[in-house]
C-alpha cells in the first residue's frame, strides 16, 4: 500500500519545505539563479497499451520557461505488460512535471535541454552554444525540487559536448510525493566521457526519470543553477529538514 499522509501533516511538511527554500534565497544576497526550467508550457508524452512490453514514445515543444527555449522528453515502459507510463507538463500541477506509471508498470522519462532543434530523440550536444551555469562564478550548484510516492531516482549529465559529459545519481526516496529540496554541487559530478563537463560551457543537459520501481508517481517542480549555501546556512537547513522528518513520522496514518 502506498503511504499516506493526513492534511495536517501534508500542510506542516509544505511549511517546513517552503522554509527551507527562503532560508536559501534570504541568506545568499544578489543570486543569480540560472532556471533550466520552469515547466510551466504544457506538454504530454506516454505510452499505453499493446503490444505489451518495451514501447516508447516523444515529443519536443517550444517552451519560454525551458533553457534553449525547447524541452525534448522521451518517454519508456521498461516492463513486459501493457501498462500505462505517462508524463505531463503544468496540467496534473501548475508549474511542475508529473511522471506516473500504471500497476505492475516500469519505465523512464528523459527530459533533454539542447536547444531549438525539434527532435527529443536524438540529442543536439552543442544546441545550448555554451551557456554559463556559473553565470561568472556566482553559481555552484543544481537545486531541483522534487517528490515521488515510491522510491526513484534522477540521474543528471550536464554535456560540454558529444564526447565530453558528466553525471549525478539523485536518490528520492518515496514519501507520499512530499516534496524535497536536492542541492547538487558542481564539484559532486562524476566525469562519464571525455574529460567530463564544463560548467561554464554547458551544450545541453539531460534529466532521466528512472521507475524503476512499479506505479511509482513523481513530481518535479523546479531546477535551476544555484550558489551553494554557506556551511552555517546548511546547518539551518539541517534542522528545518529534521523537523519535516519528525512531524512525518508521528503524523502518519
Amino acid at each position: 500500500m502506498k503511504p499516506q499522509f493526513n492534511r495536517l501533516s501534508v500542510r506542516v511538511a509544505h511549511i517546513l519545505s517552503v522554509a527551507a527554500t527562503v532560508l536559501v534565497t534570504a541568506a545568499i544576497p544578489g543570486r543569480a539563479d540560472l532556471v533550466i526550467d520552469s515547466f510551466n508550457t504544457d506538454q504530454t508524452v506516454g505510452v499505453q497499451g499493446t503490444p505489451a512490453g518495451f514501447m516508447s514514445a516523444a515529443d519536443a515543444t517550444l517552451a519560454a520557461g525551458a533553457l534553449g527555449g525547447e524541452r525534448d522528453i522521451y518517454v519508456e515502459r521498461t516492463s513486459g505488460n501493457a501498462g500505462a507510463v505517462s508524463t505531463d507538463v503544468n496540467l496534473s500541477q501548475a508549474g511542475a512535471l508529473s511522471y506516473n506509471s500504471g500497476p505492475a508498470t516500469t519505465g523512464n522519462a528523459l527530459i533533454v535541454w539542447d536547444g531549438i532543434d525539434g527532435s527529443a530523440t536524438n540529442l543536439n550536444a552543442t544546441g545550448l552554444g555554451g551557456v554559463d551555469l556559473t553565470l561568472g562564478g556566482a553559481n555552484n550548484a543544481i537545486a531541483i525540487r522534487a517528490g515521488a510516492d515510491l522510491n526513484a531516482s534522477l540521474v543528471l549529465t550536464i554535456y560540454k559536448n558529444a564526447t565530453n559529459y558528466s553525471t549525478f545519481t539523485q536518490p528520492v526516496t518515496g514519501n507520499g510525493e512530499a516534496m524535497a529540496n536536492f542541492l547538487i554541487p558542481f564539484s559532486s559530478f562524476t566525469v562519464a566521457g571525455g574529460s567530463g563537463a564544463d560548467f561554464t560551457s554547458v551544450g545541453a543537459i539531460s534529466l532521466k526519470i528512472v521507475g524503476s520501481t512499479a506505479d511509482m508517481d513523481m513530481l518535479l517542480e523546479s531546477i535551476k543553477a544555484v550558489p551553494e549555501p554557506t556551511a552555517g546556512l546548511l546547518v539551518g537547513l539541517t534542522v528545518v529538514a529534521a523537523g519535516v522528518t519528525l512531524k512525518r513520522k508521528y503524523l502518519r496514518v
